[in-house]
């Protein structure tokens, strides 16, 4: 396991601690791809679950300003989450609060409008995402 691996496998911890310290436990969330055929041959789930990965995440709201700086009144949700479960991508779907034995027909899935992959020495330690309203 190399050093990088290590660090993501501790901040993935954190996330769930955070979780925990802010009172509910950690934010378990699903990611579900949006293009299968990208998925490197280490991503495949053999439970049966085929293409849905969980993760635990941080919630937060985001302000979006103009290039000026002038904030605009436009809200996003924001979510902070572990890597080394899946590589997140734009159009990938996330269900937030759910676990895969959770899934249902009913379930809310909602698109991933930006993921940014925070990878400081090509590691990424953990994903910061954005979701369509």
């Amino acid at each position: 396991m190399s050093a990088g691996s290590v660090i993501a496998a501790d901040i993935a911890m954190a996330l769930g601690e955070a979780g925990a310290a802010l009172g509910d436990g950690p934010l378990r969330c699903v990611i579900k791809k949006a293009d299968l055929q990208k998925l490197k041959p280490w991503h495949r789930v053999e439970d049966g679950f085929g293409d849905l990965f969980e993760v635990v995440a941080i919630q937060d709201t985001g302000r979006t300003r103009d290039r000026n700086g002038t904030l605009i009144s436009e809200t996003k949700r924001i979510l902070t989450i572990e890597a080394g479960v899946v590589d997140i991508e734009k159009s990938d779907r996330i269900a937030v609060g759910e676990t895969s034995e959770e899934i249902t027909e009913d379930t809310v899935w909602l698109t991933i409008e930006q993921a940014e992959a925070i990878a400081p020495g090509g590691v990424p330690l953990l994903y910061q995402i954005t979701l369509q309203d």
